[in-house]
């Protein structure tokens, strides 16, 4: 099937993700959704999990700003699923770590990740703070939501911190074409503030570092269900990838749920400890975040 063609001055879609949910706020976004599938329809999570959201959000960026070509085209296709995927992705990812069995961190480890983390979170907050200014709204309306920046900037502490990670990263993607050329950060930093504010929230709870045990058969469960509601999705927007990109274009574009795909190396300088140590999982989002 031949990719669609972008008609010149066609009109921008008007679809839009809603705000990123982490952790036990993810999952119970969906348990209802969860609830209607069978043990027998049930599939095994069997991907790695950091990949698998990586892999979400690039499907998602390319095809979101032209769902509504496809949707001119093939009007079954379910903009709504497509629209969920990101939190899903999330609450797979949280259930997927709530069963895995960890010691607990050395303090020292905590410390030395925070630290990293204030590198990148601390002038990403101070930019995303001047981008709310009146001063440079597009027809009044701010590049970024000046509540939303205000409610990541709200509290302190590592963990409120590690949340903040998160939180801004998840915001300059979001906004990233209302924001380009206003900020000097590239996507290998965003991915890296993100990484160390993940693996923080994953590790520490707010009162200190977090020892796992064993998942009881209950959260396997709903990890399982949760990953096969994600295959059924994602299944929508590979469709909608495959209008857009062709058969064979569409894998680089709309990457399936477990493919590591080779990225570009970074042009950009950025601190030295952008890559998690060996022993230190990437990304995984996994505490609520705060109201915006």
């Amino acid at each position: 099937m031949p990719p669609l063609t972008h008609p010149p001055g066609a009109l921008e879609p008007s679809f839009a993700l809603s705000q990123p949910l982490l952790g036990d706020a993810a999952i119970a976004a969906f348990l209802a959704a969860i609830e209607a599938i069978r043990d027998d329809q049930t599939d095994v999570f069997s991907v790695e999990a950091s990949v698998m959201v990586t892999n979400v959000r690039t499907g998602v960026d390319a095809v979101l700003p032209r769902l509504a070509e496809v949707l001119a085209v093939r009007p079954k296709t379910d903009a709504a699923a497509i629209l969920t995927l990101p939190n899903l992705a999330r609450a797979v990812q949280h259930a997927a770590a709530g069963c895995v069995a960890a010691p607990a961190v050395a303090r020292a480890n905590l410390e030395s990740r925070y630290a990293q983390l204030q590198l990148y979170r601390e002038p990403t907050l101070l930019v995303a703070q001047a981008l709310t200014s009146p001063l440079l709204a597009k027809d009044g309306v701010p590049l970024l939501p000046p509540e939303i920046v205000a409610s990541i900037a709200e509290g302190n502490g590592q963990y409120n911190h590690a949340q903040d990670g998160v939180r801004l990263a998840s915001l300059f993607r979001q906004y990233g074409p209302a924001i380009v050329g206003k900020h000097p950060f590239s996507a290998a930093w965003l991915d890296a503030m993100e990484a160390h504010g993940a693996w923080i929230m994953d590790n520490i709870t707010p009162t200190g570092a977090r020892v796992r045990k064993n998942a009881p058969p209950e959260m396997t469960r709903t990890r399982d269900r949760l990953w096969t509601l994600l295959r059924l999705r994602h299944t929508e927007l590979r469709k909608a990838g495959i209008e857009l990109f062709g058969e064979d274009g569409v894998d680089a574009e709309v990457p399936r749920l477990g493919t590591r795909v080779k990225a570009a190396a970074p042009t950009e300088a950025k601190p030295a400890d952008d890559q998690p140590a060996d022993d230190q999982p990437a990304a995984r989002p996994t505490s609520p975040a705060k109201p915006a």
